[in-house]
């Protein structure tokens, strides 16, 4: 008896970054049961359900401590928050810690696979403080939904791959947000493609597609711009230049706003 299985894909995670305002330097003996409770916590959020990266980068300011790292869920990360291990540290904090004077916590949405560095989620934090919560930065109450993606499961993928490549925008309608300067970074596992993308007036913009065996994609993608958070859906076709570069042509309509439809050019940039 033959079985077939269907793999559904994971789209997004959720990041999460906090600042710590410490008393005074971790070797000082103040700190000393915090410090060692850093490594305990870190270990219990690395073995919790839903938990799936952490960074090690440190921030410019040794007494503000930075935590970045990945969950698959608000719910997963919610339910770190309120064990055991994690609230016996939080009802001490005000040993340890000072109060921060503004935000100091981040979550968003990213495309799994997407591994931020620190610089990208300060960013994040001051568009919270800035703007408010959005789908851009928010906090827990309430978290905002991910966002949308292809209906797709696994299957036959291209004999080349769109990891590590890097695309520029070329041309688009008049209706479209993005203009030359918006460059985008792509990557894919599996037929599962994601990049984020940023440049001129767009910042912190993110897309996930579906790669068919011929290399198009069937793509949703958000970003920020002055308008505020745009959403759109997306038909990638690819063609190969003569240089060995590829070439993107897209048909993509917004899902919110105007619901327009456009067209658009990306191409690979060169030497890569």
């Amino acid at each position: 008896m033959s079985h077939s299985f269907i793999i559904l894909l994971m789209w997004h995670h959720l990041a999460q970054f906090n600042l710590a305002r410490i008393r005074a330097p971790l070797d000082d003996r103040l700190m000393s049961e915090y410090a060692r409770a850093i490594p305990v916590v870190n270990e219990l959020a690395a073995h919790s359900p839903g938990f799936v990266w952490r960074s090690l980068e440190n921030g410019p300011d040794p007494l503000v401590l930075p935590t970045l790292s990945i969950w698959e869920s608000p719910a997963q990360l919610r339910a770190f928050v309120h064990q055991g291990g994690h609230v016996e540290i939080m009802k001490r904090r005000a040993e340890w810690l000072l109060p921060f004077g503004a935000p100091n916590l981040a979550l968003w949405w990213i495309p799994a696979g997407h591994r931020p560095v620190l610089a990208e989620a300060y960013e994040r934090l001051a568009h919270l403080t800035q703007h408010g919560p959005g789908h851009a930065a928010f906090g827990f109450n309430p978290p905002f939904l991910a966002p949308a993606s292809p209906a797709g499961t696994c299957g036959p993928v291209p004999e080349w791959s769109y990891d590590g490549r890097t695309f520029a925008l070329v041309a688009n309608s008049d209706n479209g947000d993005n203009r030359p300067g918006v460059i985008f970074h792509y990557h894919q596992r599996g037929n599962r493609v994601w990049a984020n993308y940023q440049g001129a007036a767009v910042r912190f913009g993110s897309l996930v597609a579906l790669v068919a065996p011929d290399g198009q994609l069937d793509l949703r993608y958000q970003h920020w711009a002055p308008g505020g958070i745009r959403t759109g859906r997306c038909r990638s076709t690819p063609e190969w230049l003569a240089d060995g570069r590829l070439r993107l042509h897209e048909e993509w309509q917004w899902t919110n706003g105007d619901r327009t439809a456009g067209r658009a050019t990306v191409e690979e940039a060169a030497g890569e």
